[in-house]
């Protein structure tokens, strides 16, 4: 960028400074805009090889980890949250492919969930879960014994449970679809994703009905 009385601007690492023409020692000259280009450039280039490193080596073993699920006929939410995890503990390791870990990164990692993250007890089993699936079932590496870890706070839940007449004024609120889900969510003891994807033809009926 250039000044009058012959001056230019030269910026370089977020510093300014007017440099002239006329000194005794030449002057490196970068306009503001080569260098906006530059960085432009630099942090492209650190997107493009952080893509190729996680190409190399997150979906290849994702996808063998999809496989070795779908192959025991797991469910896709099971599916879904096996390989999020996987992706979390590669990433919490900088990347590191799980074959070069092993217990005591699995221990780290569990622990980091526990205190940082503050997880509940049933989302860390998860988690060990699918780390105990990926060493076991996909990479066949025998891992030992986990060090201790500390574990998440178990919440204290008291089940609430309705009586008969409680659970008929329910269900006289109910009509049509709804009625149909809540009889079948409380008479046949079905989960609630169960009764959404049944079919018709899932559901018995008596034959003289």
């Amino acid at each position: 960028m250039r000044w009058g009385n012959g001056q230019y601007l030269f910026r370089l690492g977020g510093q300014s400074a007017v440099r002239h023409r006329a000194a005794s020692r030449p002057t490196f000259y970068a306009p503001p805009f080569t260098l906006r280009l530059l960085r432009f450039a630099l942090r492209a280039e650190r997107r493009r090889w952080h893509r190729r490193l996680v190409e190399s080596v997150g979906p290849k073993l994702l996808d063998r980890v999809r496989a070795a699920v779908r192959l025991r006929h797991y469910s896709r939410r099971t599916e879904e949250a096996y390989a999020a995890w996987i992706r979390r503990y590669i990433v919490f390791h900088r990347k590191t492919h799980p074959a070069q870990m092993g217990a005591s990164e699995i221990s780290q990692f569990l622990t980091w969930l526990a205190v940082d993250r503050r997880v509940s007890a049933s989302t860390q089993n998860q988690a060990l879960s699918a780390l105990l699936f990926l060493y076991k079932d996909v990479l066949t590496v025998e891992i030992g014994e986990v060090p201790p870890i500390v574990r998440a706070r178990i919440a204290e839940r008291v089940p609430v449970v309705l009586s008969r007449d409680e659970v008929g004024a329910l269900l006289e609120q109910l009509t049509g679809t709804e009625r149909l889900v809540v009889m079948l969510l409380y008479g046949a003891g079905l989960r609630l994703e169960e009764c959404l994807a049944s079919r018709q033809g899932s559901i018995w009926r008596p034959p003289w009905r």
